[in-house]
């Protein structure tokens, strides 16, 4: 296993154990409450992102590793962070925002070996062996994320001590992939600006936050979490898919940026509507 991979492996294995590590078992409840609000919650996440991601790229004609990066975090929702990001402190739900750090990630373990070959190009699925794709993603998402709801289940006190310190490796090897993509990201940010990708990216960033709001259903709090959550793909994920199978191209770059992007916008989006509810 290169450097890279390795790097890529421990931050994404890190970044599932933290949520299984941070969930509340009883604010996990507030998720499954409402058959139909989960319904919409998997609709907007696991079938709308992905088409609009599939009918933007296409629309603004980018190049084909630049709509792959684009569309790896279009398939991948749910990161461990939402209840910092789309919680009480940004007018949203504690509880649902718990729930989908567990659900999402949970769930796209099914979802993308299915959405990836219908959704990325062409010539993008010949670069994926999907047999060692789904063993990556058993070993290195959903054991760590059942391993955190394990330890978080038999132990208070040894689920936050545990905690700080996958907090301390997940820097670290945030640290130690960045090092490695850094290089690329000035090409990545270059090919996204040069393509259009940088628009098509805001677009389906912003389109995203419409569809969370718009099914989020009649209450306000929730509509802000799924508002949030929708637009927060798994940067974890799609890094470790684009490093594994795009080595050599700026694909696992552009995931990054997206991020950036994403993290940016949702922050923006957060504070609007805590300032909202505070009026």
């Amino acid at each position: 296993m290169s450097p890279e991979k390795l790097a890529v492996v421990v931050f994404l294995a890190c970044f599932m154990l933290l949520a299984g590590l941070q969930c509340d078992f009883a604010e996990l409840r507030e998720a499954f409450q409402s058959p139909m609000r989960l319904l919409r919650i998997f609709a907007a996440n696991f079938v709308v992102v992905p088409i609009l991601g599939v009918i933007v790229v296409r629309l603004f004609q980018l190049d084909i590793y630049v709509a792959t990066g684009i569309l790896l975090m279009a398939i991948s929702p749910g990161v461990p962070f939402l209840p910092l990001i789309a919680g009480t402190k940004k007018g949203g739900s504690a509880g649902l925002a718990t729930g989908l750090a567990v659900i999402l990630p949970a769930v796209s373990i099914i979802t993308v070996p299915i959405t990836a070959p219908l959704v990325l190009p062409a010539d993008a699925q010949a670069h994926i062996t999907f047999a060692s794709f789904i063993v990556s993603l058993l070993l290195f998402q959903l054991l760590p994320l059942v391993v955190g709801l394990f330890i978080r289940a038999r132990s208070d006190k040894v689920a936050p001590m545990l905690t700080k310190l996958v907090v301390a490796v997940l820097v670290v090897a945030g640290i130690a992939v960045l090092f490695f993509l850094v290089p690329q990201m000035g090409k990545a940010f270059a090919a996204v600006y040069g393509s259009r990708g940088l628009m098509a990216s805001l677009l389906i960033i912003v389109l995203c936050a419409f569809v969370g709001w718009l099914l989020g259903g009649k209450t306000a709090e929730y509509r802000v979490t799924l508002s949030i959550s929708t637009i927060m793909r798994n940067v974890g994920l799609a890094t470790l898919i684009a490093t594994e199978n795009f080595h050599d191209t700026v694909a696992g770059a552009v995931v990054l940026a997206y991020f950036v992007m994403q993290f940016i916008f949702a922050n923006l989006i957060g504070m609007y509507y805590k300032r909202r509810e505070a009026k």
